[in-house]
């Protein structure tokens, strides 16, 4: 995640500072911003590469390259399929019953978000709505992941 969006980068950044114009979309997750149990590698890799796109928008946008960070959630793919059936019930808990978005869906936001010119772009009214409280509650948010991560331990 992090570094294959890296190393992306990397080749065609030159060409963009050359020309003073480009566009740069990274896919994060909401995984990006808030971490679940369960994805201790997955979630720090996406929260890397909020990281970096935070930094490169400052850097960049001087030089006429805009960024833009992309939270989706999940996401109709095999690969979801693949992962369910090895989530965690503390993970499956804190997935709940949230909405699952075509692919079709995701990409029509990230168009539509960057022709807008947004730069934090996240699919679906669940996760704009997770990033806002999040933003509101701020440390407050552990407990409460706490809570359902005990409660789904209770009723393994």
């Amino acid at each position: 995640n992090y570094f294959g969006t890296l190393h992306v980068i990397k080749c065609l950044i030159g060409d963009m500072i050359k020309r003073g114009s480009g566009t740069i979309v990274n896919i994060s997750s909401q995984a990006g911003f808030v971490g679940v149990f369960g994805y201790s590698a997955y979630g720090p890799s996406k929260y890397a590469v909020r990281g970096l796109t935070d930094v490169l928008r400052s850097e960049m946008k001087p030089l006429g390259i805009t960024c833009h960070i992309v939270f989706p959630p999940d996401t109709e793919t095999p690969q979801l399929e693949f992962e369910k059936e090895l989530k965690p019930p503390e993970t499956k808990a804190i997935a709940g019953a949230s909405s699952v978005l075509s692919a079709e869906k995701v990409a029509e936001s990230i168009l539509t978000g960057v022709k807008k010119g947004k730069y934090v772009i996240i699919p679906g009214f669940e996760g704009k709505l997770l990033y806002r409280v999040i933003g509101i509650l701020g440390n407050l948010i552990y407990p409460i992941v706490d809570w359902m991560i005990r409660r789904a331990q209770k009723n393994k």
